[in-house]
């Protein structure tokens, strides 16, 4: 693996979530928005924040404003709409809680 730069350290500082939030959600749209087909790509999060400034294309955090403006330069023909999923009912959740990776039954709630 190889070495991450400062700048990518700095804005994915795990140890501050306003920064590594945003970050973290811009990058799996880089994984896995490059495949969609869709004009649309809904995102399940359950970050407040996340949901709000997605939806508007803005934000007033510096941060998350950041990532609405990459969003927007990256996937310009793409729509994304956040739904707000409470930690507790997001299957992707628990394994920052250190479960198991969550199964295709797990997505259908």
């Amino acid at each position: 693996a190889s070495e991450w730069s400062t700048s990518d350290r700095r804005a994915f500082d795990t140890s501050v979530s306003t920064r590594a939030e945003p970050e973290g959600l811009y990058r799996a749209c880089c994984a896995f928005v490059k495949h969609a087909t869709h004009k649309t790509v809904y995102i399940a999060s359950d970050s407040s924040a996340a949901v709000g400034a997605v939806n508007k294309g803005h934000s007033k955090s510096y941060w998350m404003d950041k990532v609405c403006a990459k969003l927007r330069a990256s996937f310009p023909d793409v729509a994304f709409h956040v739904v707000h999923t409470p930690g507790e009912t997001n299957p992707a959740d628990g394994i920052s809680r250190g479960e198991p990776e969550p199964s295709g039954e797990d997505w259908d709630r």
